[in-house]
């Protein structure tokens, strides 16, 4: 590009510029990089960190120490034996299930228990009521629970509506499909709870007969749909939860992954071989171990810059986190600071 006085010569990502000032007979050469512009990334919409039935368990460890006064942020991760980064997520879940009130900023931040948090944690006669309307306090649960009307589909065809509709990142949905799977369960809600779509029923979720409340509902609730299991609640504070036709049972696979499979109703000898044959007509939809130990690319954004590693393997769990390994440090990466390409 030329004109009168400015001859500019592209340089790749990079400009010279050569300019003649012709009243003051100088000459200027100037190089300017061009500012390269940082993908943004992509993120989740906010979802808890934990489960309500961990978020349960946070907030009574909170309440055990504060008694229902307000408690330092740092104080609360101490108790939760967490760092920062943890602990304020796991602070974030809490707030958004309703548990807890939070005043102040950053580090002077003091959090409590909400009403609602200290009734379920002393057993009221709303408590059930309670869990239920936790569970779909934040705005995504009620969101996916509207979608499916509480009959919820196998993890595949969830994986697509997150995805696609509600913009999650891929890495991040099976993480979400587990824990909202697990807190739907742990509330006990089933189809015939409806939430309330106005946001003003100070239930949150509403009865789906006659006007009745949930407590008079509660014994004539339908069992759970497939998928959706109810769980056996026996925590200090609560009277112990017996359901005769409902059971789960949890099998650890491996160091870092565990199987939850949920029975509803009478079941047979003919219906476990049913199950394992529905079973072994899914295993090719899972990853091998090989496929899990292959390298794959990321963007790690740590608090210094963001730098292109190979993601070599799992480590574990610490504080909460899920820890990898990269080729490039022999330090272990927290989940959330990695950002892993596209189909990879």
């Amino acid at each position: 590009m030329i004109n009168s006085d400015t001859i500019i010569f592209t340089l790749s990502s990079s400009a010279l510029y050569f300019h003649f000032n012709r009243d003051r007979l100088s000459f200027e050469v100037k190089y300017m990089a061009e500012e390269k512009t940082k993908a943004p990334k992509h993120r989740s919409p906010n979802y808890p960190f934990i489960s309500l039935e961990d978020a349960v368990m946070r907030l009574r460890q909170l309440n055990e120490t504060g008694r229902g006064h307000y408690v330092q942020i740092g104080t609360a991760r101490d108790i939760w034996d967490y760092k920062r980064n943890a602990g304020d997520r796991t602070a974030a879940a809490l707030k958004a299930y309703g548990l807890i009130e939070v005043q102040g900023e950053g580090e002077k931040r003091e959090l409590r228990p909400t009403e609602d948090g200290i009734k379920i944690l002393e057993g009221h006669s709303q408590s059930a009521d309670l869990l239920k309307k936790a569970a779909l306090c934040p705005d995504i649960h009620k969101d996916v629970w509207d979608k499916y009307n509480g009959n919820f589909p196998a993890d595949a065809v969830m994986r697509e509506y997150l995805r696609w509709e509600k913009k999650f990142n891929p890495d991040n949905v099976d993480k979400f499909i587990e824990q909202f799977r697990t807190t739907i369960a742990f509330a006990n809600l089933t189809e015939s709870d409806k939430s309330d779509s106005k946001g003003d029923s100070d239930q949150g979720v509403s009865p789906s007969s006659g006007g009745r409340n949930m407590h008079e509902q509660q014994v004539e609730q339908s069992p759970p749909p497939p998928g959706i299991s109810s769980p056996r609640v026996n925590m200090a504070g609560f009277e112990p939860v017996n359901f005769a036709t409902s059971d789960v049972l949890t099998f650890n696979l491996s160091r870092t992954g565990k199987a939850q499979v949920s029975f509803n109703g009478q079941v047979t000898q003919e219906a476990i071989k049913k199950l394992i044959a529905l079973l072994d007509l899914s295993v090719d939809t899972y990853p091998t171990e090989d496929e899990l130990k292959q390298p794959r690319r990321a963007m790690w954004h740590n608090k210094d810059h963001d730098q292109p590693v190979t993601v070599t393997g799992e480590i574990s769990e610490k504080d909460g986190e899920r820890l990898y390994s990269i080729a490039e440090s022999g330090t272990g990466i927290p989940e959330d600071e990695l950002e892993f390409e596209e189909g990879n």
